[in-house]
């Protein structure tokens, strides 16, 4: 049984786990995949919550912008809203166990 991404990402415990998966599933696009992306859009090396929330919201402003539909794009939108997201879950679930230590 294959794991998609998506259930990769609803899987991950802590920031550094997103991380990982966002760079594990950017290493599947090709060179010519990237490239093909607009220039602002060619994610950089990913390295906290801050770039996968700004990748997220970089690509779904371009994705709705209302230009021609790029496939690419989309997908990126799609992967690091996901992404984004689950990084928002597990830095709500650190602070909660932090709030509730003595």
């Amino acid at each position: 049984m294959t794991v998609t991404w998506p259930e990769r990402l609803a899987a991950c415990r802590s920031e550094s786990e997103v991380i990982a998966t966002c760079r594990e599933w950017m290493a599947t696009w090709s060179p010519d995949d990237l490239a093909a992306l607009p220039a602002a859009l060619r994610p950089g090396r990913i390295f906290g919550a801050d770039d996968v929330a700004g990748l997220a919201v970089d690509a779904v402003r371009h994705d709705q912008s209302g230009a021609i539909h790029d496939a690419a794009v989309h997908r990126l939108a799609r992967f690091f809203s996901l992404a984004s997201a689950r990084m928002a879950e597990v830095l709500a679930e650190r602070k909660r166990a932090q709030d509730t230590m003595p």
